[in-house]
């Protein structure tokens, strides 16, 4: 339910001597739209600050810690790494948010950023930027490809929400365990759909996990070095090529992440 918020421009009485009662003319403006805007800014910078205050927080003590401690190299080693690890988190949020401000710009989505390529083509890429991260944790990466046609896109912002859709599956995904990627024709659509063997998501959840800094797991995905926006990038990416995303997901069997795709037919 959406309660509209008016403000009121101004207040005329009107008095009309024939009449028995004297009346009110008043000017009011629906400002619904600019308070959802307001509330939407707020909780973003609040959501920002407190991503990246956690871990400057632990930077800050850890360099002071290492002050202590510098003819030790066993610790040195360590409080070094932690450093870096929050350094390179806080460089992955920085990167998501301009993705995120460049793809409300309709940066990369304009007719000139389109070009004829093969869908196929650009999902392996995806795929074997992400081989070597599944390796690590010896999960197999499963492509079937049962339809390949050209696609009109910017196939590089593609790549990038593919890529994004296999780290998570591979993030939360058990080790030994396979992600399925298929490809194929619906219709007039190409369809992409990454099917992982993970904890799977509840229902009330489903919605909400393209928000920005939303996560199911807060704590879990920290620890996994996820910064809670790339579902929302790949939202918006699939948004701006007229696609559509969808979720299906079931506690403790799995989730599975389906991209529709408007297809072009080479002229």
């Amino acid at each position: 339910n959406i309660v509209e918020t008016v403000k009121v421009i101004w207040v005329k009485l009107v008095i009309d001597e024939e009449q028995p009662q004297d009346g009110a003319m008043i000017l009011m403006e629906n400002v619904t739209a600019l308070r959802s805007l307001e509330v939407m800014r707020t909780d973003f910078v609040a959501n920002v600050s407190h991503e990246l205050k956690t871990p400057i927080t632990i930077i800050n003590g850890y360099v002071e810690t290492l002050k202590d401690c510098l003819d030790d190299p066993q610790h040195v080693e360590r409080f070094v790494g932690i450093i870096a690890r929050n350094s390179q988190r806080m460089a992955n949020i920085v990167n998501d948010l301009l993705s995120l401000s460049k793809l409300e710009n309709n940066q990369g989505t304009q007719e000139e950023d389109f070009v004829k390529g093969d869908l196929a083509n650009t999902l392996n890429t995806a795929v074997n930027t992400c081989s070597l991260e599944a390796d690590s944790k010896s999960i197999t990466l499963d492509v079937n490809i049962d339809n390949s046609e050209l696609l009109r896109a910017n196939h590089g912002l593609l790549e990038q929400a593919f890529r994004n859709l296999l780290e998570n599956a591979i993030r939360y995904s058990p080790a030994n365990t396979s992600i399925v990627i298929n490809l194929k024709k619906v219709d007039t659509m190409l369809s992409v759909s990454v099917k992982d063997e993970g904890p799977g998501i509840a229902p009330e959840h489903k919605m909400k996990v393209f928000e920005r800094f939303y996560r199911v797991d807060k704590s879990r995905d920290r620890q996994t070095g996820g910064t809670g926006l790339g579902l929302s990038i790949v939202k918006h990416i699939v948004h701006n090529h007229g696609g559509e995303i969808k979720l299906e997901s079931v506690i403790d069997e799995g989730s599975c992440f389906s991209i529709d795709l408007p297809l072009t037919v080479p002229n």
